[in-house]
């Protein structure tokens, strides 16, 4: 079961001057690449919230930021890019434009290659890519071509597919090797869930057991696909705007989610949340704080309680050592007194 922690909002991310269509994480989370109707992919480092290298036509001009951006041409002017694809196997990039024209980059250094490793263009206008087989050695293409898919999302062990279809409006789950004419189950998430078409999808936490999802009213959905719930819903500040691109990664400590919006200026919002490996280690440390601090608070009361005995003690000894001195002093005045009784009847007897 997913955990029962919720999202966070972690970061905003600025700089598109079109619809996000598609967003990708890479370099362990660390790293996120954004297309978008500008004709660009953006690269950007989630932690500081920079974007530090931008790919789009040359006609626009080159962009740098302070730690000296890259430019690099993808597409043609007005020719917007559709969505992408991370091989993090072989450091490999595949990005679509809407008119069809798939390129492949290649990453090196955390960076993409100037030239494309190879190209290809399609007839139909691409709804998904996903790398494949055992070494990553397929890119499979979803496309419209007939209208029916809205979008295509392959698991990361490559072992279910989801099917966006628009003539039953449901997330349909197929097997992978070989997918079956039917779905093995359907996600009703747009209708009788949130009401509101979803755009895209994406396998989220441990074994792939939750579904994320776009929606059109500034609103990403996060559905359990075993009991089709809905777990949580992540509202962005323009709640007029389409979600058309959501991403996710999973690390050791956390959970990500990306969601882009369409509308001017249009964001990229990431959240966050820990891991269930992370909230055992958290409430594993959390006890062994708890421990300390009650042997801690033990330990002070102890020191007090003996500090207080002490001061009993010393408080005794002194009292002890007034009361002897005033016995001495109370001795000392009835020997003086006796000894001056005694020497004035001795001096009476005299006299």
């Amino acid at each position: 079961m997913p955990s029962s922690t919720r999202y966070r909002l972690f970061r905003k991310l600025e700089g598109h001057q079109g619809a996000i269509n598609c967003l990708v994480f890479f370099n362990d989370g660390d790293s996120l690449l954004s297309g978008a109707d500008d004709q660009s992919v953006r690269h950007w480092r989630i932690d500081s919230s920079q974007c530090i290298q931008e790919l789009r036509n040359e006609r626009w001009g080159q962009e740098f930021n302070a730690q000296a951006s890259l430019m690099l041409a993808i597409f043609d002017m007005n020719d917007s890019v559709e969505v992408q694809a991370l091989d993090r196997l072989n450091g490999q990039f595949a990005v679509a434009s809407h008119s069809g024209c798939i390129k492949v980059f290649k990453i090196t250094n955390n960076k993409l290659s100037e030239a494309p490793l190879w190209s290809v263009a399609i007839r139909d206008i691409p709804r998904g890519l996903a790398f494949a087989g055992h070494s990553n050695d397929h890119l499979m293409i979803f496309t419209v071509y007939t209208g029916e898919v809205g979008s295509a999302m392959l698991s990361p062990d490559q072992r279910t597919l989801a099917v966006h279809n628009l003539n039953t409006d449901q997330f349909d789950l197929y097997p992978q090797n070989p997918f079956p004419a039917s779905p093995m189950t359907s996600l009703t998430v747009s209708t009788t869930a949130c009401g509101h078409l979803i755009k895209q999808c994406a396998f989220a936490e441990e074994q792939a057991h939750s579904l994320v999802c776009g929606g059109d009213n500034g609103t990403t959905y996060i559905f359990d696909i075993a009991m089709g719930d809905r777990l949580q819903q992540l509202a962005h500040k323009n709640d007029s705007s389409n979600i058309y691109a959501v991403a996710t990664f999973s690390s050791r400590d956390r959970h990500l989610i990306a969601s882009g919006e369409t509308e001017d200026p249009p964001m990229i919002s990431i959240w966050s949340k820990p891991t269930e490996m992370k909230e055992m280690a958290d409430r594993h440390d959390r006890q062994i704080r708890q421990a300390q601090e009650e042997e801690a608070r033990k330990a002070r009361e102890a020191q007090a309680a003996q500090k207080a005995q002490e001061d009993k003690l010393a408080s005794l000894s002194v009292a002890f050592n007034i009361a002897m001195f005033l016995m001495v002093v109370v001795v000392a005045l009835c020997i003086w007194s006796a000894a001056y009784f005694y020497q004035a009847v001795v001096l009476s007897i005299v006299l």
